[in-house]
């Protein structure tokens, strides 16, 4: 049981390392600075996939387990809070991510708008082109 706990506390810190990431993500966004976003994506997989590597384990050592030992109720208490933080991370994890698709769907949303207005202006500005007279050349071949 003591090696499910420290699987279970190892995930619980690369969850706030997930919360860490998507927070100065989200800082560096607030200042319109979208350059690290392949960075970020990479980061938050990999976290994701290392703790998808805690579960994978801790899987393992439960399957182990079942047949021989029993847990003492220390052992569940244990579990429990270390299960209570994850879930704590999770929600804070959660209201981050709430908080990031907001700033991309806002962002998505300038961006169409700069788009439109871009379009307008080329579509005035051609109407203006083909509204204005050009100049005629006149030859001055033939005339003395």
């Amino acid at each position: 049981m003591e090696e499910v706990v420290q699987y279970l506390e190892m995930k619980n810190h690369y969850y706030e390392k997930f919360y860490t990431v998507t927070q100065k993500f989200l800082d560096q966004i607030a200042r319109n600075d979208w350059t690290n976003l392949d960075f970020f994506v990479d980061s938050r997989e990999r976290i994701l996939n290392i703790i998808r590597s805690f579960d994978a384990k801790i899987a393992h050592v439960v399957e182990r387990a079942k047949s021989s030992v029993n847990p003492e109720v220390a052992d569940k208490n244990v579990v429990k809070k270390v299960l209570d933080e994850r879930k704590k991370l999770g929600d804070k994890i959660l209201e981050l991510d709430l908080q990031l698709i907001s700033a991309i769907d806002d962002y998505k949303n300038e961006t169409i708008r700069e788009l439109k207005k871009t379009v307008e202006t080329q579509q005035q500005i051609d109407a203006f082109e083909k509204n204005t007279p050009t100049p005629k050349t006149t030859s001055r071949v033939g005339k003395a």
